[in-house]
């Protein structure tokens, strides 16, 4: 008999016990499951930098024929040459919700592009110079691009994007030279730079995508066209010429 009551008794206890741990056990449980995330996803800091490289083939239209005002150089009727070009800098971007992203930029921007010439006038000789010859303008801007991004994110690490922008261009270097086809010596040449517009405005979209292969670092690469809205000269004389490039506008982000 008492060895049952001393049985009943132990078990009286180890139920006692359970049920006092249990509420404990479960309550651990539940505070294990409570995780708190500080990435850069939750507390993300909306302001970001980025550099940027663009290489390009630029080349002209002519809104207006003014070369035989002066008769300094007469073009052929032959399309405009491409030339290769380049630009460089920054970018300030202001991360504005899930799809939606402002850039301002600075950056220097050198380009060139070409026309044939049937003839040109030669200071020298105080003559015109008839002939198969080569007229090479050759540009310098510093930059101000805007650029509105529009992104769809495909996954975690890359989004599409979609970028209308305008951007403000100051000259720095406009210069004319004119060569033979297939050599490099300058027969002539003429500074334009005291005539040019301060400043033309340009338009363009990009189109391209952008990998964050870090939380704090993503590379990106964009097809890019852009045109000129305003002449680079507006002088009595000289031809109406606005200046269009094409080609690719890559670099990194920076994310704090």
């Amino acid at each position: 008999m008492n060895t049952l009551k001393i049985k009943a008794l132990k078990c009286a206890l180890a139920l006692c016990a359970l049920a006092w741990l249990a509420p404990e056990s479960a309550h651990a449980q539940r505070t294990e499951r409570i995780q708190y995330f500080t990435d850069s996803k939750v507390n993300k800091n909306p302001i970001s930098l980025g550099v940027n490289y663009s290489p390009y083939f630029a080349s002209r239209r002519e809104l207006e024929d003014d070369f035989e005002a002066n008769f300094v150089y007469t073009p052929t009727e032959a399309a405009a040459k491409l030339r290769f070009g380049q630009s460089f800098g920054a970018d300030l971007y202001i991360d504005l919700g899930q799809s939606f992203d402002v850039a301002l930029g600075f950056n220097r921007s050198i380009s060139a592009f070409a026309v044939e010439l049937g003839s040109y006038y030669d200071e020298n000789i105080s003559d015109t110079v008839r002939g198969n010859f080569l007229l090479t303008s050759r540009l310098t801007h510093f930059n101000i691009p805007i650029h509105i991004i529009l992104k769809a994110d495909l996954s975690d690490y890359f989004a599409l994007e979609f970028l209308p922008q305008i951007e403000f261009n100051i000259p720095q270097f406009y210069q004319q030279e004119v060569t033979a086809p297939g050599s490099e010596t300058i027969l002539s040449e003429r500074n334009l730079l005291q005539i040019s517009r301060s400043y033309t405005t340009t338009v363009g979209m990009a189109v391209g995508g952008n990998y964050r292969f870090t939380d704090n670092v993503s590379w990106f690469l964009r097809a890019n066209f852009r045109y000129m809205l305003n002449p680079l000269v507006q002088s009595e004389g000289l031809p109406r010429e606005v200046m269009y490039t094409f080609g690719l506008y890559t670099g990194f982000r920076f994310y704090f």
